[in-house]
C-alpha cells in the first residue's frame, strides 16, 4: 500500500527541525522513500547533517536496513563527500554494526558492485570507498 506524499511532505519538514531528535526520527522515517530523488536529497543532507551525528547514525542505519541500492546509494553519495571526516568514520561505524558479525556482506558487495557502474560518478565513488570498506571481512568468512 502506497505512503501517501502528505506524509512524506510533514517527514520532509520535519529533517528541517532545529532539534536533533527530530532531525534524526525523520531520517529514520524517510528512508522508506530512499527511491525518490526528492527524499534521497533530503536524506543525504541528513546524513551529513552539520549539528549532530546522532543523525548521522540514525539516518545512516535505516538506509542500510533497506538492503537495497535505493539505501546504499545514499550511503554511497554521502560517503564520498565526507572522505576524511567524521562523518566517514560513523558510515564506516554503521556499515560496520550492519554487516558484522553475520550480516549480508554478500549482498552488500553485490549491491556495491551494481553501484559501481551507476551513472552519477559521485555514486560511483562512494560506491567503490564502501566496497573496499567491506573487503577484509569477506576474508574471514
Amino acid at each position: 500500500m502506497p505512503v501517501p506524499d502528505s506524509d512524506l511532505d510533514a517527514v520532509t519538514a520535519a529533517a528541517s527541525s532545529p532539534d536533533w531528535p527530530v532531525r534524526a526520527q525523520a531520517g529514520r522515517d524517510l528512508a522508506r522513500w530512499a527511491h525518490r530523488d526528492d527524499a534521497s536529497a533530503v536524506l543525504l543532507r541528513l546524513i551529513l547533517d552539520p549539528h549532530d551525528t546522532a543523525v548521522t547514525d540514525a539516518t545512516s542505519h535505516a538506509l542500510l536496513q533497506r538492503d537495497d541500492a535505493h539505501g546504499l546509494r545514499v550511503i554511497a553519495r554521502a560517503l564520498a563527500t565526507a572522505i576524511n571526516s567524521e562523518y566517514a568514520d560513523h558510515l564506516y561505524a554503521a556499515v560496520a554494526q550492519h554487516l558484522l558479525p553475520d550480516g549480508p556482506i554478500a549482498e552488500f558487495l553485490r549491491l556495491c558492485d551494481e553501484l559501481i557502474d551507476d551513472s552519477d560518478p559521485t555514486t560511483r565513488l562512494g560506491a567503490g570507498h564502501l566496497r573496499d570498506m567491506a573487503t577484509p571481512w569477506t576474508l574471514a568468512t
